[in-house]
């Protein structure tokens, strides 16, 4: 079976003890033209960070092909990465930033339509958009994005800056703040083998260790588990959720299950 998609959120313990919703949200789409993961994760010391969650989930699915056209680069031979115009790579950060603010424009009218603030929907906002040669990913806050390609792990978290406190989380409704430490990544999809995006419940529970993303050398054991079909998306979210105490997201890809090998 090939090109598996998929994605699922629950409720933490925390949320549960505390009678308090699930702020996690996550789409893993494929429209043909793009496959379209994303994850937020609602601040949960904002009561109705959820509807934040789900406003940036939906911005980016509907206006995918919108981020994606940015990138406008070809590559040779050796798959070097070679813009179209000597100005495009400085165009691509600054429009990528545009349609970010925008995104932070519209939840701000969407607040106020529901008799809220942009303050009420902070969240964290991360992204992998894949098409048919190129792939673009995009982190702000503190879910990660694993990319295995050619059996190497790529980690594209969220940058905080030497010296800054850090438990200190950005979110995509604070994008002057964010604008700046957000991080993003484009590359060819050759030998992309997959992409798991997962917020922080799913992270640094019991066995499963990612506090340091410098010790993480391949994808947590439950994952390749779920893909190649020994325990089902559904039984595996709740083992997480089971395991550790926040709410629990993720999206992922995979070209081919059956030739994903662990470490």
């Amino acid at each position: 079976m090939k090109n598996q998609i998929g994605s699922t959120f629950l409720i933490g313990k925390s949320h549960v003890k505390n009678k308090t919703i699930c702020q996690d949200r996550a789409i893993a789409i494929d429209t043909g033209k793009l496959k379209i993961l994303v994850v937020s994760d609602g601040m949960g010391s904002y009561e109705h960070a959820h509807l934040g969650a789900e406003f940036a989930v939906n911005y980016i699915k509907e206006n995918a092909d919108n981020f994606y056209s940015l990138l406008k680069f070809h590559f040779d031979n050796d798959r070097n990465i070679i813009w179209d115009k000597p100005n495009d790579k400085k165009q691509f950060r600054q429009n990528l930033i545009k349609q970010l603010f925008e995104m932070q424009n519209q939840a701000e009218d969407y607040a106020f339509r529901i008799g809220l603030t942009l303050e009420d929907l902070h969240c964290t906002l991360s992204f992998v958009l894949i098409g048919e040669d190129r792939m673009l990913s995009l982190s702000i806050g503190d879910s990660p994005i694993f990319i295995k390609k050619g059996g190497k792990l790529q980690v594209i978290s969220e940058e905080k800056p030497e010296g800054e406190n850090v438990n200190i989380t950005h979110s995509v409704m604070h994008m002057e703040l964010s604008a700046h430490h957000f991080n993003v990544a484009i590359d060819s999809i050759n030998e992309l083998e997959t992409v798991v995006i997962m917020s922080d419940g799913c992270l640094g529970y019991e066995k499963e260790n990612f506090e340091n993303d410098h010790n993480i050398v391949d994808l947590p054991k439950w994952y390749y588990k779920m893909i190649k079909g020994k325990v089902s998306i559904t039984d595996t979210i709740i083992k997480l959720v089971k395991q550790g105490y926040d709410d629990c997201s993720f999206a992922f890809y995979v070209h081919d299950p059956m030739l994903l090998n662990s470490e």
